[in-house]
């Protein structure tokens, strides 16, 4: 046999020793492929049955939740079908508050609330004119019953309850302040702005961004043009015996004042306003009468 046909034969041994290896090859990975599809069916058979088992547990013991919630076993809502029991008045109670306790609860809190509110509104003070201090000054905070005092000397009974007396309020809206009492003692303000009840202000030009003077107090140098104390809406204090009669510990600044609030046309309590102003306005006249050389 020649060279060249051995070789031949030998070749296409090798070619069918590789073939069959690559069949086997392919073979196996096809069963492996197989296999593996298997175990994936049979994984997620098995977790379908889990959370149908799950599911299925998962409602029954939302069944029995809502029993507990009712207050009834099974035997119970059995017995409740079969027949319906006689509950005495104090078992009809204790039933009714259980099943209602958390309305119960609220009724009480909103109701002592409530109380609270009518309480102090009926014992709170019942002041014949206000006034808003807006200094930020501690030691003017300690005076406050003295100006009551001062105030008190020309104000009549207005609300008629037999007692004249004027009500300071001490609100310093100062960005010197801490965040707290400044977010409190500004809703005050802001509120007392919005209504005629309160009048009369004491303040300085640190609340002038605030205030806005110019907008909302009235121009005393149209009433007292003549007076070196009035200026623009202010009657200032320094150069009077205020800061000596209240005993206040040193001179007051430059630029504290006492001014009225402008009525508002066309609101709703324009009237009240008018009212609280008339009566204010005579106490600062007589004020500005005593304080002025």
């Amino acid at each position: 046999m020649s060279n060249e046909k051995k070789e031949e034969k030998n070749n296409t041994k090798e070619k069918s020793i590789l073939e069959t290896i690559k069949e086997v090859n392919q073979k196996e990975k096809m069963e492996k492929m197989q296999r593996m599809a298997e175990e994936q069916k049979k994984l997620h058979e098995k977790e379908e049955k889990e959370r149908e088992v799950y599911n299925n547990k998962l409602m029954q013991d939302k069944v029995e939740l809502i029993k507990m919630k009712q207050g009834m076993s099974d035997k119970d809502m059995s017995a409740k079908e079969e027949e319906k029991k006689n509950y005495t008045i104090k078992e009809k109670i204790g039933n009714f508050i259980y099943h209602n306790k958390l309305w119960i609860i609220m009724f009480v809190i909103f109701g002592g609330m409530a109380g609270f509110m009518v309480h102090d509104y009926v014992t709170k003070d019942n002041p014949d004119m206000t006034i808003m201090v807006l200094v930020d000054d501690y030691e003017l905070s300690m005076k406050s019953d003295k100006i009551e005092e001062i105030l008190n000397e020309y104000i009549e009974d207005v609300n008629e309850n037999g007692e004249a007396h004027v009500t300071v309020y001490y609100m310093p809206v100062s960005e010197d302040l801490d965040p707290y009492t400044l977010q409190a003692n500004s809703t005050k303000f802001f509120a007392l702005m919005q209504d005629g009840e309160t009048m009369m202000v004491m303040a300085d030009s640190v609340i002038a961004e605030r205030l806005m003077p110019e907008q909302t107090l009235e121009d005393l140098s149209q009433h007292f043009p003549e007076n070196e104390n009035v200026k623009g809406y202010g009657f200032y204090l320094s150069e009077t015996d205020f800061a000596k009669e209240i005993e206040y510990p040193e001179e007051f600044s430059d630029d504290i004042y006492i001014g009225i609030r402008k009525v508002k046309e066309g609101v709703k309590y324009s009237k009240e306003m008018q009212e609280n102003y008339d009566v204010a306005y005579k106490v600062l006249e007589k004020l500005i009468e005593r304080y002025s050389k």
